[in-house]
């Protein structure tokens, strides 16, 4: 399983919700990161984003939207 972290005061700023402030233990003393899991598969995004780290070939992600099929119950 990959983690992926993301402050928990920047989730409820932006979206206005509450979210667990459980911190991630593998992260340093100041780090404000709440742990979370990443429900995305690697090369999905067609956004192009430069600095993106869950896209690192583009021409692979476009063969995974190419390959996505809508109505199967898995991602």
């Amino acid at each position: 399983m990959i983690h992926r972290f993301i402050a928990s005061s920047l989730i409820e700023q932006l979206w206005g919700i509450s979210v667990c402030h459980k911190k991630d233990q593998g992260q340093r003393k100041v780090c404000g990161c709440a742990i979370s899991k990443d429900i995305g598969v690697n090369d999905s995004c067609l956004h192009g984003c430069r600095y993106c780290y869950a896209t690192n070939s583009e021409d692979v992600a476009l063969k995974h939207y190419r390959s996505h099929n809508p109505e199967s119950p898995t991602m």
